[in-house]
């Protein structure tokens, strides 16, 4: 069984992750700082030392990095580097910072900009928390930081992670896969039956951006947000290749 870190889990678990996770494959750990949703590790994300170093092989976390200081966050990316097993990926969605800000300036600061499970979603309750659950009580909603595409891959990166995907999607979130080494060459018959088979076709300049947005559903929580829902990309890998790119396509097209 291949272990999966579930960080800042709530009151969810594998059954709420990304399809994915749910082969059988996979025994999660839930981990949080609220004693309260009966994690299988209460702790911080700012010290993971609760986790022994390389022991899990994939970490997901939803929602989470927005919630420490952006003085805090390269630890909290360094921690989750450190936990990952050589192989290890790290799964991470956050608010789309660019995305947010431009609604604001199109006059959407209290608007609705989409319904979710919680409620209505206004561009304050992504820039400082969900205010409902926050007024209730619940001040680990509060937000304290905000990330674009290119502050979060460039973050990754100085963490040690070996290559970076961030997918933007429609509705103000990010999804980045970070690995923590750069996975080996796959077997190229392997490698075009992938691509083949998660593609649809179109221009050769397009093929990288049409398997990373087909890819990108597989990738977002059944409990978020509806899995049709449209993706468009930005790339945030510096030092990205070829091969990983390809290999993308392979793991989740």
């Amino acid at each position: 069984m291949k272990t999966l870190l579930h960080v800042g889990c709530g009151r969810l678990n594998i059954n709420y992750l990304p399809k994915y996770f749910q082969d059988g494959s996979w025994q999660e750990i839930r981990y949080d700082i609220d004693p309260g949703v009966i994690p299988d590790i209460v702790g911080e994300l700012q010290d993971m030392s609760l986790i022994e170093e390389g022991v899990v092989d994939a970490l997901y976390s939803s929602h989470n990095i927005e919630h420490v200081w952006a003085f805090e966050v390269d630890a909290v990316l360094g921690e989750f580097h450190r936990v990952l097993s050589g192989t290890g990926m790290a799964m991470i969605l956050c608010p789309d910072g660019m995305a947010v800000c431009q609604a604001i300036v199109a006059g959407g600061l209290e608007a609705t900009l989409y319904a979710s499970p919680a409620g209505p979603i206004t561009a304050i309750d992504i820039l400082y928390g969900h205010q409902r659950s926050i007024a209730e009580g619940n001040v680990f909603m509060a937000h304290k930081t905000l990330f674009t595409s290119e502050t979060l891959g460039g973050k990754l990166l100085r963490a040690g992670f070996a290559c970076v995907v961030i997918a933007r999607d429609l509705i103000f979130g990010m999804h980045a896969l970070a690995f923590k080494d750069a996975p080996k060459k796959p077997d190229l018959d392997a490698l075009v039956e992938s691509l083949l088979l998660s593609l649809s076709g179109g221009l050769l300049g397009l093929l990288l951006a049409g398997a990373l947005i087909q890819a990108a559903p597989a990738f977002v929580p059944a409990s978020a947000i509806p899995t049709t829902a449209p993706f468009s990309l930005s790339l945030t890998v510096i030092g990205f290749t070829l091969l990983v790119s390809l290999l993308t396509g392979i793991l989740f097209g």
